[in-house]
């Protein structure tokens, strides 16, 4: 049987999650297929199409997704690819983690610096999570920072007890992604980097002038 992933599928309506998996795991071995297919739902698809119900062209970014995930599977031996999409789960859960610190770090911003602010320079920036997160108070911000900061933890064990070899690849987003978390609980930006850094700079603002007193 060949194992190979089919092109993607015409849908009259955007395709779910399971939709795009059950199309995706025909590259991967039958007894690999339903672990291939939790991974896929729960965590690399939820990932990758965040943000679809407010992407300008959803269609594009599912096509964009997928063929993505097709590449990375065929690239590998059909016994490899289990393991492939393993990987690409470990750098799926980085970067929720990552966009969840920077939407926090920005709604922390954006509490205490409100005036004088460029909007049409910040638009990219006020995505509707970082819209619905300005609702919260300083104090509900840190506990999700907190929260955060454990699951970032956690991340950091699977890697490096389960998969040593990847952690160099992953190892400054890790720290960019702390970096933000403790500004989001501190409401200091000096150690601001990486996109946190870009977004101050589109704030006209200073790391070392916003050290929380």
């Amino acid at each position: 049987m060949s194992l190979t992933v089919p092109p993607f599928p015409p849908y009259d309506e955007i395709p779910s999650p399971q939709e795009l998996a059950n199309h995706l795991v025909c590259a991967v071995p039958e007894p690999d297929r339903k672990a291939a297919s939790d991974l896929l739902v729960s965590r690399i698809l939820p990932v990758k199409l965040a943000g679809i119900d407010h992407h300008p062209r959803p269609e594009r970014l599912s096509v964009v997704v997928y063929k993505e995930l097709a590449r990375t599977l065929t690239a590998r031996p059909a016994n490899m690819r289990l393991h492939a999409l393993k990987l690409v789960a470990l750098g799926a859960e980085l970067q929720r983690v990552f966009r969840e610190a920077l939407n926090l770090a920005i709604a922390r911003f954006l509490i205490d610096h409100t005036g004088n602010l460029d909007a049409e320079r910040l638009e990219r920036w006020l995505n509707p999570a970082v819209q619905d997160l300005r609702m919260l108070s300083a104090e509900e911000l840190t506990e999700q920072a907190v929260d955060l900061e454990k699951a970032l933890k956690s991340w950091k064990y699977w890697v490096t007890g389960d998969y040593p070899t990847e952690w160099p690849k992953h190892r400054t987003v890790c720290l960019q992604t702390q970096a933000m978390i403790q500004s989001a609980k501190t409401a200091s930006f000096d150690s601001a980097t990486g996109s946190l850094l870009e977004f101050l700079r589109d704030a006209d603002r200073k790391p070392e002038e916003l050290t929380f007193d």
